[in-house]
Formats: structure tokens, C-alpha cells, sequence
């Protein structure tokens, strides 16, 4: 895997184990990515790494994050650290190109089963007119779970009261009782490789959290999606117990660009 991850410190012989990974899904109002920016900055989380294979299309900006150095720029796959979360954050700035999403999954999640995580965290958007009246009537969040992480059901829909992903696609729309569907059930519409990663993650603790969304303005969405998640992960918390809001990152001043030249009025 030496050709497909590259440390930033060759010092570092071994990335940690054990940690939460944190991985989006290129979805629907890019609200995965934009939720492990906000994450990301608001943990001073680390750059520790780079994954590089031709499935990834090419991508590069400047400094994303209040706390990068003005030098930095941003490539398409990174990999940052937060220690004192016990947390990996793979981020993705670009989608996988056409026809080699399989190729990308796999190499993926080879990768993540050598870090021995703890949990592997995906999140998803979906598109918001593909809801049923049982969304619409309740939360737009959703999650689902695999064989390897079913031990978090009751925690999710008793202590939390997260709600499981319904079944569709199947004449059995029984709801879930521990949160692992079939993958013809599965329905996932806008959520990029999501299903995909779902079906070849069979090897790892997979919780896929998914939000119904539209296209537009979608930094609140990203917000609701971080406090969603820190429901359980505590990320805003400190051991005194405190908690304090999200720290925007400098790469969201300018995501729908300046304010119109006063010349044009």
C-alpha cells in the first residue's frame, strides 16, 4: 500500500491504530466534505498524509484551513490526525473517475483494514426529493450499520434516538431491528460510492451516517452534520466537560466567491 498512501513524515513508522476514521462519501451539496473541513479546522486536526492512484481525479487549492500554514495547498485525498480524539479524518476534494470507483474501493479499504480501526465512519448526503413521508415528518439523519458494528444499535436508537435507514427497493419494507440491511434494501440515491463501500466493507466496523439534502448553500447542512455526529464522538467537548462551537474554515469565505464589483450597479 506504500504506492497508494504517502506519510508526510517519514519519520512516522506506523500510523496509529485503533482510532475512529472519519471518510465521505462525494454526495449530493458536497456536504460530507464540507463537514470534515469544518471538523477538521475546528480540531486543529493534523495533515499527515496523501493518497495518490489514478482513480482519484486531480485537484488543487490553496490553503484550507485556519490553522494551515499560508504555503499549504490542498490536493485532492488527504489524510489528517486528531490524537487527542483518538480520530483519522480521510478527506476527499474530488470524486473518483468514471469507471474506477471499484478499483478505488478496494484499494481503500485494504487501507483501512491495515489501521485496524475502531470504527470507519461514512458519511453520505442524499437527495432531499427522494424522501418518504417518514423522513420528511422526522430527522433528515439516518445511519446504518454492518455486521461488525450492529453493538452500536442500541446506543444509536435508545441513548441518541438516531433513526435507522428504512428498506426500500424490497417488498419487505420491515423496519431493521439492528440496523443491518440487505444490500438490495438499500437505497442511497445522490450518495456517490456509498452503497458500494457498504457492500465491500464486510471486513470492518462500518457506520454510514446519510443526511437528506439539496443543492445550494450547503455550509448549514455541513453544521447540522458535525453536531449530528458529535452526539456520539464528543468532538467539541474537553475533559472539563465544556463545550464551544464550531470553528469555521478560511476555505468557506470563499466557496461562492467574493461579493459583486460595486461598479456593475
Amino acid at each position: 500500500m506504500a504506492d497508494f498512501f504517502i506519510q508526510s513524515n517519514e519519520r512516522d513508522q506506523h500510523l496509529p491504530s485503533g482510532y475512529k476514521i472519519l471518510l465521505p462519501s462525494v454526495s449530493v451539496g458536497n456536504v460530507p466534505q464540507l463537514t470534515l473541513d469544518l471538523i477538521i479546522n475546528s480540531l486543529h486536526a493534523k495533515l499527515s498524509g496523501w493518497f495518490q492512484d489514478d482513480s482519484i481525479l486531480p485537484v488543487i487549492g490553496n490553503k484550507p484551513f485556519n490553522h494551515s500554514s499560508p504555503s499549504t495547498l490542498t490536493t485532492p485525498a488527504e489524510l489528517y490526525i486528531s490524537h487527542a480524539n483518538k480520530l483519522m479524518i480521510v478527506q476527499l476534494r474530488s470524486p473518483i473517475a468514471k469507471g474506477k470507483s471499484n478499483k478505488f474501493i478496494n484499494r481503500l479499504v485494504e487501507w483501512l483494514e491495515a489501521q485496524r480501526p475502531s470504527a470507519v465512519i461514512l458519511l453520505a448526503s442524499l437527495y432531499a426529493e427522494e424522501r418518504m413521508d417518514v423522513h420528511i415528518q422526522s430527522s433528515p439523519f439516518r445511519f446504518l450499520l454492518n455486521e461488525n458494528s450492529v453493538h452500536l444499535f442500541t446506543h444509536f436508537s435508545s441513548a441518541l434516538n438516531w433513526q435507522p435507514m428504512e428498506p426500500r427497493n424490497t417488498e419487505n419494507k420491515a423496519a431493521s431491528p439492528d440496523g443491518v440491511l440487505e444490500i438490495e434494501q438499500i437505497f442511497l440515491p445522490g450518495s456517490g460510492f456509498a452503497k458500494q463501500m457498504y457492500k465491500k466493507s464486510a471486513s470492518l466496523p462500518l457506520v454510514t451516517i446519510a443526511v437528506f439534502s439539496s443543492q445550494g448553500n450547503n455550509c448549514p447542512d455541513a453544521i447540522n452534520m458535525a453536531d449530528h455526529i458529535d452526539q456520539w464522538l464528543n468532538l467539541k467537548g474537553n475533559e472539563e466537560g465544556e463545550r464551544n462551537g464550531w470553528s469555521l474554515p478560511a476555505s468557506w469565505s470563499s466557496v461562492y466567491g467574493g461579493p459583486s464589483p460595486k461598479s456593475l450597479y
